[in-house]
C-alpha cells in the first residue's frame, strides 16, 4: 500500500507542477468516473478554533471537484464559536458560503441515553446485586446522568470504564466507580480536590460526631468547580462519602460500607485511583479464599505466618491488614469454624505479634488487641457465656505463651469488681469458674517456660513476670526465687535491661506531630528486684565488657534514659 500511494502521488502530483494544473489533471479524473465520492469528516466540533477553520477552507478550496461530495458532521454552535472567536463579523454567514444544505439531528432521549450507559456497565462490570440497586441508582442518576449529555459522553465514559475496570475487578465498589469515573472524565477539578482531601472524605465514625456541627466540610472540594454545577458535585460528594452528611452514622455501619469496599472508607480509597490494590487493603479473591478454608487449622497456621514475612511499603507487616479485614467479615465464619480457626490463631500469635506493627505516638493498636478484637467480634450475639468458655477453654490449649498468659489475664480481669462497674456475664469472656481454669492452666505453662529456659526469652518478659505474681498464691515468692537464680547470668542482665528500656511519646503546645523519647521502666516503686544492685551490675559489666558490643551499647541506652529520667523526677 505504501508503494502504490507512492506511485500515485508521482503520477498525480509531480515535482514542479503547479497546483492550478494538479487541480485541473484531477478534475478530470474524477468527472470521468462513472461513481459519486463521498469524504465524511466527524467530530470537527472537537478541534480547535484554527483546526477546524482550516477543515471548512480545505471543504471550501476541493469542493468544486467534480463527483464528490463532503458529508461534515458537527455540533454548530460550537463550530459558530470557533468562527466568531477569528471572524467575528462573519458570524453564521462563513458557514453558510460552504454549506450546501444542513441537516438538524434531532437530540437524543435521555432515557436512551441511560439505558446505554446502565446496558455497558452490566456489560463490563457484571450484575448489580439487588441489595444494592436502589443505591447503584441514586448515584447514577444524582452522580452520573447530569454528566451524560450527548451519545459521545456516553461512548466516552463507556470506553474508559472498560479499559479501567479490569485492574480492579472484584475489589471496589460498582457504583463508586462509575460514579468517580464520571467525574474523572467530567468533572477532573472535583475529581482531583477529592484525592486532595482524602482525610475529609474518608473520616472515620468517631469523626462524624466531632464534626457535625461543621457545616462547610464540602467548601474546599467546589473551589474550582464551575458555580453551576455546585448542587450536582454536593450530591455526589454525599452520596460517596457519608463524613460529609449532616448526619452521624454508627460503626455498623462503617463496618458495611467495609465489607462492601466502598470508597468512603480509607483503606478501600486509594484503589479507585491508583487502579491498583492498596495495600492497606485485601484483595476479595485472598478474603474468599481464606474464608473457605477457615477451619483448617494448618491452613489458617501457615497463612499468618507467611504474612508475618510480607513488607508493606511502611515497614509494617500483612498481620495488621489481615486481622483488622477478618474484623469486618467475622459474621462470615459459621459457629462451627470458629473453635478450629481460633485455636489455629491462638497457637501463632506470638509469632506473628512483631514490634513494627504496633502502633506509635497517641494510635493504639498492637497485633494481640487485634486478635481481642476479633475475637469479641466473632463472638457478640452469636454465642452465650456457656458456649464462649467451651470455645475458648478449647481454644487455649495449645495457645502461644504470651498470648495465653494475655487472654487469661483479660478473662479474670472481667470479674474484677471495679468502683461503679458491676460485672455483666454477657461481656465476659468465660464464666468466673473458667477464668481460675484458665489462671491455673497459664501458671503451669509459665513454670515449664522457666524450666526449659524458654521464658527469659519471651517477648512480654516484664508483663509475664507481673502476671506470674498475680496469678500466684504465694505473693511472688517463687517468681522472686526464679528471677533471682537467672540474674546471676550477664546476659540475663542484658536481657533485662533491654526489657526495661521503651520508648514514649509526648506533644507539647505548637507541635503537630508527638515526639518520640527513649524511657527507662525503673522507678523507685519497681519491686522485682533491687534496681540499685541492678544497676551497678550493669556497670560492672561495662567496665569488663562480658558481653558483646551491642548488648554494651543497648546497656548504655538504658542507663542513659534511666538517669534522664532521675532528672524529670527532681
Amino acid at each position: 500500500m505504501v508503494s502504490g500511494g507512492a506511485d500515485f502521488a508521482k503520477r498525480f502530483f509531480p515535482d514542479g507542477a503547479t497546483l492550478e494544473k494538479t487541480f485541473e489533471k484531477l478534475s478530470k479524473v474524477l468527472q470521468g468516473q462513472d461513481k459519486r465520492f463521498l469524504v465524511i469528516i466527524d467530530d470537527i466540533d472537537r478541534l480547535s478554533a484554527d483546526e477546524a477553520l482550516a477543515i471548512f477552507r480545505l471543504v471550501k478550496s476541493a469542493g468544486r471537484l467534480p463527483n464528490v461530495m463532503y458529508l461534515l458532521v458537527f455540533d454548530r454552535d460550537l463550530a459558530d464559536a470557533a468562527v466568531q472567536q477569528r471572524y467575528p463579523s462573519e458570524g453564521p454567514h462563513f458557514l453558510e458560503k460552504i454549506i450546501q444544505a444542513s441537516f438538524e439531528l434531532p437530540a437524543p432521549i435521555q432515557t436512551d441515553l441511560n439505558n446505554t450507559l446502565l446496558a455497558a456497565v452490566e456489560r463490563i462490570c457484571g450484575d448489580v446485586a439487588e441489595e444494592d440497586v436502589v443505591r447503584f441508582m441514586n448515584l447514577f442518576y444524582d452522580g452520573v446522568v447530569p454528566y451524560l449529555l450527548t451519545p459521545r459522553h456516553v461512548t466516552r465514559l463507556i470506553n474508559a470504564m472498560s479499559v479501567t475496570w479490569p485492574a480492579v475487578a472484584g475489589e471496589i465498589d460498582k457504583a463508586d466507580f462509575m460514579a468517580l469515573e464520571t467525574l474523572r472524565l467530567y468533572e477532573p477539578k472535583l475529581s482531583s480536590a477529592i484525592k486532595t482531601y482524602r482525610d475529609i472524605a474518608t473520616a472515620s465514625a468517631s469523626d462524624y460526631a466531632m464534626d457535625r456541627q461543621n457545616t462547610d466540610k464540602i467548601a474546599p472540594f467546589l473551589v474550582q468547580v464551575p458555580t453551576a454545577n455546585h448542587e450536582t458535585a454536593r450530591n455526589i460528594l454525599q452520596r460517596l462519602f457519608p463524613a460529609l452528611e449532616d448526619v452521624t452514622y454508627s460503626t455498623g455501619f462503617t463496618r458495611e460500607w467495609d465489607v462492601a469496599r466502598r470508597v468512603c472508607i480509607g483503606k478501600h480509597f486509594d484503589t479507585y485511583f491508583r487502579l491498583s490494590l492498596s495495600d492497606d487493603a485485601l484483595s476479595t479473591a485472598d478474603i474468599q479464599q481464606f474464608l473457605a478454608e477457615v477451619g483448617n487449622a494448618e491452613f489458617v497456621r501457615s497463612t499468618f505466618r507467611e504474612i508475618a514475612h510480607r513488607k508493606r511499603k511502611n515497614g509494617k507487616s500483612m498481620v495488621p491488614v489481615w486481622l483488622d479485614e477478618l474484623n469486618v467479615h467475622a459474621k462470615r465464619i459459621e459457629k462451627g469454624q470458629v473453635e478450629p480457626f481460633l485455636s489455629a490463631l491462638f497457637s501463632v500469635v506470638d509469632e506473628i505479634s512483631l514490634d513494627q506493627d504496633s502502633e506509635r505516638g497517641f494510635s493504639i493498636g498492637n497485633t494481640p488487641l487485634r486478635v481481642h478484637w476479633l475475637i469479641r467480634r466473632l463472638t457478640e450475639d452469636r454465642f452465650d457465656l456457656d458456649e464462649r468458655t467451651s470455645l475458648y477453654l478449647t481454644a487455649t490449649i495449645n495457645a502461644s505463651l504470651d498470648w495465653l498468659i494475655d487472654f487469661s489475664d483479660s478473662a479474670i480481669r472481667d470479674y474484677q469488681q471495679k468502683e461503679g462497674r458491676t460485672t455483666r456475664p454477657e461481656k465476659c469472656l468465660v464464666t468466673e469458674e473458667a477464668a481460675q481454669t484458665l489462671r491455673q492452666r497459664s501458671l503451669e505453662r509459665l513454670r515449664l517456660a522457666a524450666s526449659d529456659g524458654m521464658l527469659i526469652r519471651t517477648h512480654n518478659l516484664l508483663s509475664n513476670l507481673y502476671r506470674w505474681r498475680e496469678f500466684s498464691d504465694d505473693e511472688g515468692g517463687e517468681m522472686k526465687a526464679w528471677l533471682a537464680e537467672q540474674m546471676t547470668r550477664d546476659d540475663v542482665l542484658v536481657i533485662l535491661a533491654k526489657a526495661l528500656t521503651g520508648d514514649g511519646w509526648s506533644q507539647v503546645a505548637g507541635d503537630r506531630v508527638a515526639r518520640r523519647k527513649i524511657r527507662a521502666s525503673l522507678s523507685d516503686r519497681f519491686d522485682l528486684f533491687d534496681p540499685t544492685w541492678f544497676r551497678g551490675e550493669l556497670d560492672r559489666i561495662i567496665g569488663a565488657k562480658t558481653v558483646s558490643q551491642t548488648d554494651i551499647d543497648a546497656i548504655q541506652v538504658f542507663l542513659t534514659a534511666l538517669e534522664e529520667r532521675r532528672f524529670d523526677d527532681d
